[in-house]
């Protein structure tokens, strides 16, 4: 329980460039401001990939290459992928950054869910690009699509690249989901989640959400290992709760912009260090990059395509 694996969340595909002069847009903005958060000690970084020109999120493979090899170049941290994909898109092409990169460690949803962010378009604002309110707005009629189907596909291309799946869990369903798919062999232990709570559509960000998740997931699926993170305001509580619970925990721009009421984090490595000073005051030390892998039981950096 002393060490605390903290993840940090670079840019996601939440947030939009108005929203933050801070986002990190380009792929060397994104692999700079990862670096900074591994030398304020984060042992993980969740990559999501944002075209250059207008900081739109982007699934294309070139832009994930291009800041997978500048963070090798520059650290150890152990460097994981989202595989949401985008509307669209076969399984196999939201999956080709762990075929073809093969990382370490990348996320997996194991359930389909309404996601929707259409609250940060509420308050009127000069919009920096043309793309971001109708995408933000857009959200309320969408659905973050992981059918059993999917679900199963995923497990096949993450043991063909010997990538450890990140389940990311954003409410119970998912968890029996889980359970079914490990009755059929498409899971198998040990099983390593993440609770993202305070996303509409998932549940949300209190304390309750984390014991009932734990209780469920004990229950369904047995001994696991788990990560909390969470959207907004309540972040840092979320996440002492967690750790004080012997949870890891991940931060960062993809899930909260500000680092205290009404001020912006200016980079990944503020809310990293102030995760950090929490876990300190409660007797856990954060995790090293090769301490995160033996505690994950994560292949190695020897071992990625990049």
């Amino acid at each position: 329980m002393s060490k605390v694996v903290v993840t940090s969340a670079i840019t996601g595909s939440v947030h939009t460039p108005s929203l933050s002069e801070y986002l990190p847009c380009t792929p060397k903005d994104i692999a700079a401001d990862a670096v900074r958060a591994y030398e304020a000690g984060a042992a993980v970084v969740h990559i999501h990939a944002r075209d250059p020109l207008t900081c739109r999120p982007s699934a294309k493979f070139e832009h994930f290459k291009e800041i997978a090899d500048l963070i090798k170049a520059k650290c150890d941290v152990v460097v994981g992928f989202t595989t949401g994909g985008a509307i669209g898109m076969t399984t196999a092409e939201r999956v080709n950054v762990v075929t073809t990169l093969k990382p370490e460690i990348s996320s997996f949803t194991p359930g389909s869910m309404n996601f929707a962010i259409h609250g940060l378009a509420a308050k009127p604002r000069k919009w920096k690009f043309d793309w971001e309110e109708p995408y933000l707005k857009g959200t309320e009629d969408m659905v973050f699509y992981n059918t059993f189907k999917v679900i199963r596909e995923y497990s096949e291309y993450f043991s063909k690249a010997q990538t450890k799946p990140e389940y990311e869990v954003f409410d119970i369903g998912m968890m029996n989901n889980m359970a079914v798919m490990m009755q059929s062999g498409h899971i198998k232990r040990p099983i390593y989640m993440q609770f993202v709570l305070g996303i509409l559509g998932g549940m949300p960000s209190d304390p309750e959400s984390i014991f009932t998740l734990l209780n469920e997931g004990r229950r369904l699926l047995g001994e696991f290992q788990w990560s909390v993170c969470a959207a907004g305001r309540n972040q840092m509580a979320m996440l002492a709760t967690a750790m004080s619970m012997g949870g890891n925990v991940r931060v960062g721009l993809e899930d909260n912009l500000y680092l205290e009421k009404g001020v912006l984090a200016k980079s990944n490595a503020e809310p990293v260090e102030k995760v950090i000073r929490i876990a300190r005051e409660i007797g856990r030390e954060p995790a090293t990059p090769g301490e995160a892998r033996a505690i994950l039981g994560l292949k190695g950096s020897e071992n990625v395509g990049f």
